[in-house]
C-alpha cells in the first residue's frame, strides 16, 4: 500500500508471487558454491585439510529449512534517479549478482525488466549507465561499464 504525505491510501498493490522452498539441489549448489569460493574467505587455509575444515565450519552456520520460501530478490541501493532495482534471486550467486532486475519508480510503479550480461556484479547506477564487475574466462575481476539502453 503506498500513502500519500497527509496519510491516505493512493494505491493498492496486491501480488501474489510463486514461492521457490529450498531443496536438496538448492543445499547442493550452495555448498559447492562455498566449496569453490572458500579460500577468498580464508587464503591462509593452505591445505586440504584447512580448506575442508574452513567449508564444514561455514556450512554449519547455514541451516536449509524447508519449510521456508527463498526470497523472491535481492535488493540493492537505488539509482541516481531514485529508481528501485529489484534483482531476481538465485541460489549460490555472488554478492550484487542478478541475471535480471525488476524496476520500480520512487512511487512503487512498475518501469520494466533490465537483462544483466552473464556474470555482471552491479555496483552502481547512475547517469543512464551501470557499474559492475565481471569475471573473465581465468577468473580475473574486471570493471565494467555498460550503458542502459531502452529496448523500446
Amino acid at each position: 500500500m503506498w500513502r500519500r504525505p497527509d496519510g491516505s491510501v493512493r494505491q493498492i498493490v496486491r501480488w501474489e508471487a510463486e514461492r521457490v522452498y529450498p531443496t536438496d539441489e538448492h543445499w547442493e549448489l550452495f555448498a559447492n558454491d562455498i566449496r569453490e569460493t572458500a579460500h577468498t574467505y580464508n587464503p591462509q587455509a593452505q591445505t586440504d585439510e584447512a580448506r575442508a575444515a574452513l567449508v564444514e565450519s561455514m556450512l554449519g552456520s547455514y541451516e536449509m529449512k524447508p519449510d521456508e520460501p527463498l526470497p523472491l530478490f535481492r535488493i540493492r541501493p537505488g539509482d541516481d534517479e531514485g529508481r528501485i532495482w529489484l534483482g531476481e534471486y538465485i541460489v549460490a550467486a555472488k554478492p550484487f549478482f542478478s541475471p535480471s532486475y525488476t524496476l520500480l519508480s520512487r512511487d512503487g510503479e512498475w518501469l520494466g525488466r533490465v537483462a544483466a550480461p552473464e556474470g555482471l556484479r552491479v555496483l552502481d547506477v547512475a547517469g543512464g549507465r551501470v557499474l559492475g564487475i565481471v569475471d573473465d574466462e581465468f577468473g580475473a575481476e574486471s570493471v565494467v561499464v555498460y550503458e542502459l539502453v531502452d529496448a523500446n
